[in-house]
């Protein structure tokens, strides 16, 4: 057996840890392919007609598989691969399929961007991580043949220590006549195997057979294979139990290779070598051997599954995993059900049953029940083929974001849960069959309230953006049209309503960020469509430089729009970030310098020295605005520390910075005004909700 004993030729032949630097290079590429993806996804959810936005996904996706393989991700692009087919499969026939197929596409771009970035981060490479992914897009798809061993890819490439040479064969050996003894001792041990049912010495005689040929092509690139077969027939002769039915397919493919040696070198298939690395790192077998192949050919990672120590409490997480991305889905369709669309109602109905028998494995007892409930609603709105009533739609929504925000701190849910899901039971029921409600105890109408106020923000976000997003696709689609024929620039003068009802929407949902963008942009897009219709016929072919990088600066704001409008739809935890670069870009927002402010005060600290104590009274600071500590402390720091006298020049800027400073802080004082009176607004809409549910009378009728 070949034996390592230097300590540097044991490193040469340990396998190098996964070299991040080709994935940095193209990961901005990568991110911003899956990005356009999403939104063309996005598009296709409002509009599933959309034949060009599904196009633009699978362009995206197809740009990030390739990417994947030219970096020698050769895992990630198999999955990404099979998140194309998944998208390419999407028909707006199905509409069943549409919502369940797009966010499971979404999901699998967040735990693909999550893997890449594990691995930029130095952490090892895992394929494994992908294959619930994985088989989930190839199930959905209608495939269901993918298995773990497909995201298998070890580098097949790399050296393995060299043959002890006392186990070479004689210099004067005939390599056709040895390569035939070898296939008569593998022949001779699968006849054991076969024959006499004895695996471990038949195997013992097959892996003889191996050793021999690795021996003879001590010198050939193809000796890897051999060496790697003796692991695998060691793997299985320790422990027959792992080998699995794999391991007998290969014994009569590892015959033919050894035949075809007879004819000639050559190599082993690819896909026979992964086939018996796979069964050695799954394999529970060890020895000197093993462990050598193990190493090499980075095994232990490249097959490495997260721990389950702890059975149960892995199967519930898997459980809950699935249970979230089917309300999720199903959210998206009752959703899609309040805003009119009765197709909606048989998917909505077969999600609320699938959702319930998958809930009946959880042991919190309060929760199932609900889900139970939920499923009834379902089957009754099935039955009745009826839409639900606006009372109805807006307990629906509230159970369904109650579950959704239950399956997400499932392991941390208090004390005061069962109360909460019987409440949420309790005013489901009665909503449904319009029987009286007994007055709810304090704590519980408390909830409720909460609850029906996230229920009914949600439903108003989501069909107010809705709107958002069809109006922001007609705006895309017009400037596109305008960068590919510049002649069509008249058409410019179509899209002003549609901004303005962009801004409008925004505005109505107390969006101040996002309506300036979005009245900034209509400015631009309306200049540019005047001066297009001013142009004469004859220039509107010419290609105006600045006009069209205005154009390009407005598609893009108005993209960054349509994914803050998509975040706050799926709910996000800070869908401003999405928008934030853009805001910052035209100037309504600044970049946070946590080291200029550091500066700042430093430098106020130091200047205010110099200032008279009759100057440098301190402010108050649980009354002073922050815009007059700040002009206080730009007053100090144009002092003249050297004579403590301000100069003509010193003042002028100071009077100066002190006028902008007080526009700022009276437009300040504006925006706490303004926001003081819309918690005012909100806190007359809690009391009106909470009226409302004392009152069994209004919800009766």
């Amino acid at each position: 057996m070949p034996t390592v004993t230097d300590a540097t030729a044991a490193t040469a032949i340990t396998a190098t840890a996964f070299d991040s630097g080709p994935l940095s290079s193209i990961r901005a590429e990568i991110g911003h392919s899956l990005i356009e993806a999403r939104v063309a996804l996005d598009k296709v959810r409002v509009e599933p007609a959309d034949a060009a936005a599904l196009e633009r996904a699978l362009s995206q996706l197809h740009q990030v598989t390739g990417a994947l393989s030219m970096v020698g991700l050769a895992a990630a692009a198999r999955t990404s691969l099979e998140l194309e087919k998944l998208v390419g499969s999407i028909s707006a026939e199905l509409s069943t399929e549409l919502a369940q197929k797009i966010t499971a596409a979404k999901s699998a771009m967040d735990i693909l961007t999550k893997y890449l970035d594990e691995l930029i981060g130095g952490q090892p490479d895992r394929p494994l991580k992908l294959a619930k992914c994985y088989a989930l897009l190839n199930t959905l798809r209608g495939a269901q043949d993918a298995a773990d061993s497909d995201l298998f890819f070890p580098d097949l490439m790399l050296p393995t220590p060299a043959p002890d040479p006392a186990d070479l064969p004689p210099p004067n050996t005939i390599f056709v006549d040895a390569i035939r003894q070898a296939r008569a001792i593998f022949q001779w041990g699968l006849l054991k195997l076969l024959r006499e049912k004895d695996l471990v010495n038949g195997v013992r005689e097959m892996r003889r057979a191996a050793a021999l040929i690795e021996a003879l092509k001590a010198s050939s690139p193809s000796r890897s294979f051999w060496f790697a077969a003796m692991g695998f027939f060691d793997a299985v002769a320790i422990e027959p139990s792992s080998a699995g039915a794999l391991a007998v397919q290969l014994f009569g493919k590892i015959d033919q290779q050894i035949k075809l040696l007879i004819d000639g070198p050559r190599d082993a298939p690819e896909q026979l070598f992964r086939d018996v690395l796979y069964v050695v790192g799954k394999s529970g077998a060890r020895n000197e051997h093993i462990r050598q192949v193990r190493d090499i050919y980075n095994l232990d990672d490249l097959l490495w599954l997260p721990e389950i120590t702890a059975d149960n409490n892995a199967r519930t997480t898997e459980l809950i995993n699935t249970l979230r991305d089917q309300v999720r889905a199903q959210k998206e369709t009752f959703l899609a059900l309040t805003n009119g669309n009765r197709a909606a109602l048989e998917p909505f109905t077969k999600q609320a049953e699938s959702i319930a028998l998958n809930g009946e494995q959880l042991s919190n007892r309060d929760l199932v029940q609900l889900l139970q409930i939920l499923s009834a609603v379902g089957r009754h709105l099935g039955k009745t083929d009826k839409l639900p009533s606006q009372t109805q739609a807006l307990e629906i929504a509230t159970a369904i974001l109650f579950v959704e925000l239950s399956l997400e701190d499932y392991f941390r849910l208090t004390a005061e849960f069962a109360q909460q899901a019987a409440t949420i039971c309790k005013l489901l029921r009665t909503a449904m069959t319009g029987a009286d409600l007994q007055m709810l105890e304090k704590p519980a109408s408390q909830f409720a309230d909460t609850m029906t106020l996230r229920a009914q923000t949600h439903l108003l976000i989501f069909q107010v953006g809705r709107e958002v997003q069809i109006n922001l696709t007609t705006i895309e689609g017009v400037l596109d049209d305008y960068f590919r024929d510049t002649t069509k620039g008249l058409t410019l003068t179509l899209i002003e309503p549609l901004l303005k009802q962009v801004h409008g929407a925004l505005a109505m949902l107390d969006l101040d960020e996002a309506a300036s963008l979005s009245k900034l942009l209509s400015t631009h897009v309306i200049a540019l469509a005047k001066a297009v219709a001013a142009a004469p016929a004859a220039d509107r072919s010419t290609i105006n430089v600045a006009e069209t990088a205005e154009a390009i600066a407005a598609v893009e704001g108005l993209t960054a729009l349509g994914l803050y409008v998509s975040a706050l739809q799926q709910g996000s935890a800070n869908p401003r970030t999405l928008l934030l670069p853009t805001l910052i870009r035209f100037g309504l927002a600044e970049q946070p310098l946590a080291v200029q402010k550091t500066r700042t005060k430093r430098a106020t600290e130091k200047n205010t020295l110099a200032v008279p104590r009759a100057q440098t009274k301190k402010p108050d600071i649980d009354t002073t605005p922050a815009a007059t500590v700040e002009i206080m402390a730009l007053a100090s720091s144009v002092i003249n520390t050297n004579t403590g006298a301000m100069t003509t020049t010193d003042s002028a800027k100071a009077q100066h910075e002190l006028q902008r400073l007080t526009a700022s802080e009276a437009e300040l004082k504006k925006i706490i005004q303004d926001r003081n009176k819309r918690i005012n607004a909100l806190e007359l809409v809690v009391a009106s909700l909470t009226e409302k549910i004392k009152n069994s009378g209004l919800i009766k009728s």
